[in-house]
């Protein structure tokens, strides 16, 4: 009986510092928080660095600046699935500049002068981005012109539209 009651104490004190051990470690793989269009995380700086350049670029109409802040292939996920013929998908920086002014719409770049984008959020049933990406949310009549960015090798690109199944 007594054995019993000291492993019964030592679990009780024990469990404890094992429970925050396994919250620490999973810490890091927290989604980024969004409060009021605004990412909180440890990579804020390096998007709220990128999105400015970007917001610049795409503002001005500088198609030469956008496409260098693109990764490639730039994906058109949404047309994938429901129009291939009329991809915006994009192989390199010709083909994407090609179809620029299909991908940045009026609603795109309303949405993107109103900085309205936001990060991943656990509270849908499923997301149409990835842990650490961003989603640039335009509200356009037609089709989705989501945009996304992805943190890829250091640093944030504009990446694909999103697709909602």
């Amino acid at each position: 009986m007594v054995k019993k009651i000291s492993i019964l104490y030592t679990l009780m004190i024990l469990l404890p510092f094992l429970l925050s051990s396994c919250a620490e470690k999973g810490a890091s793989k927290k989604p980024m928080k969004v409060e009021n269009n605004k990412v909180f995380n440890k990579e804020v700086n390096d998007f709220t660095k990128f999105w400015k350049e970007f917001k610049i670029a795409a503002l001005a109409s500088n198609k030469e600046k956008i496409a260098e802040l693109t990764c490639f292939p730039f994906i058109d996920s949404y047309n994938q699935v429901y129009d291939s013929i009329n991809s915006l998908t994009s192989r390199n920086q010709k083909e994407f500049l090609e179809k620029y002014n299909l991908i940045f719409t009026n609603e795109v770049l309303a949405a993107i002068k109103s900085d309205s984008y936001r990060g991943y959020d656990s509270t849908l049933y499923t997301d149409a981005i990835g842990l650490h990406d961003i989603l640039l949310v335009a509200k356009s009549n037609d089709r989705s012109k989501d945009l996304v960015f992805k943190f890829n090798n250091g640093n944030y690109c504009l990446s694909y539209i999103a697709y909602y199944p």
